[in-house]
C-alpha cells in the first residue's frame, strides 16, 4: 500500500469517527418524554446556543395530574380505616368558581401522603392523582396546571343516619321529642356536625317526632299541645 493510501485511508477513519460524534451530539439534542405530555413553557428558540444544564422548557404528564391538599387533624377519622386496610380513599375533582363553564367532576384517588404534619396550620398534606383529567372532555375547558379547583375524598359509608336541624340540638346533645302527648327528651349520638345540620347515629328511631317549636322551662315528661303541619 502506497503512502498516499494509508494516508486516506487514516483521514477516512478519523472523518467517521467525527462523524459519530456529530451523530451522537446531534441526538443529545433530541429530547422526548417517556410519558405522553403537553409543552408548558419553552425557554430557547430554534437556533439559539444552549448551555449545559439550562433549562429549555418545562411540560407535563397529560394523563394524569396533581393537586396538593390538606386535611385537618380532626377530620382525619373519617378516612383513616381505608390507610388501615392497606387502600387509599377516591376523592371527587372540581372546578372552583367555575361561572359559566359546564361543572365537570374528575375522578381521583389520594396517591401520596406527606410523612410530616403541618406544624402551623395542624394538617396532613396529601397529594391527589386526577385520573384521566381530559377525557371525554373535548373543549377549551378541560382541567389544565394552574387551574383552581375544590376536592372532596369519599369517606366511610354510614347506614341509619338521621339528619337533623343543628338548632334543635340542646346541650347534652339532647332533642326534645314527642312521646304520646308528653315531652321526651332523648339522648343522642351525633356523628358530625356541620353548620346548619347534624347527622345522628344513635338514639333516634324511624317514625320519631321531633319538637321543632322553642319550650322554655322544658321538664321530661310534661305535657304538651301538639301542633302539626302549622294547625
Amino acid at each position: 500500500t502506497s503512502p498516499l493510501m494509508e494516508q486516506k485511508n487514516i483521514a477516512l477513519a478519523m472523518a467517521r469517527v467525527d462523524f459519530q460524534k456529530a451523530d451522537l451530539a446531534f441526538q443529545k439534542t433530541q429530547i422526548a418524554a417517556d410519558f405522553n405530555g403537553l409543552v408548558l413553557d419553552k425557554f430557547a428558540e430554534e437556533g439559539e446556543y444552549v448551555n449545559p444544564g439550562q433549562t429549555i422548557g418545562s411540560i407535563y404528564q397529560k394523563d394524569s395530574l396533581d393537586v396538593d391538599v390538606r386535611i385537618p387533624l380532626e377530620k382525619m377519622k373519617w378516612i383513616e380505616s381505608f390507610f388501615e386496610n392497606g387502600s387509599t380513599p377516591l376523592a371527587k375533582v372540581k372546578v372552583a368558581n367555575s361561572g359559566s363553564i359546564k361543572s365537570y367532576v374528575w375522578n381521583a384517588k389520594v396517591a401520596r401522603v406527606k410523612a410530616k404534619i403541618d406544624e402551623k396550620t395542624r394538617t396532613l398534606p396529601m397529594t391527589l392523582e386526577i385520573l384521566n383529567p381530559d377525557v371525554n372532555i373535548k373543549t377549551i375547558f378541560n382541567l389544565k396546571p394552574g387551574t383552581f379547583v375544590k376536592c372532596s375524598i369519599v369517606g366511610e359509608t354510614f347506614e341509619n343516619i338521621f339528619v337533623v336541624p343543628r338548632h334543635l340540638l340542646k346541650s347534652g346533645n339532647i332533642l326534645f321529642a314527642i312521646n304520646g302527648n308528653h315531652l321526651k327528651m332523648k339522648k343522642v349520638n351525633v356523628l358530625r356536625k356541620f353548620e346548619e345540620e347534624i347527622y345522628i347515629n344513635g338514639g333516634l328511631n324511624p317514625g320519631d317526632k321531633i319538637i321543632s317549636s322553642p319550650l322554655p322551662g322544658a321538664l321530661e315528661g310534661m305535657e304538651l299541645t301538639i301542633k302539626e303541619n302549622g294547625k
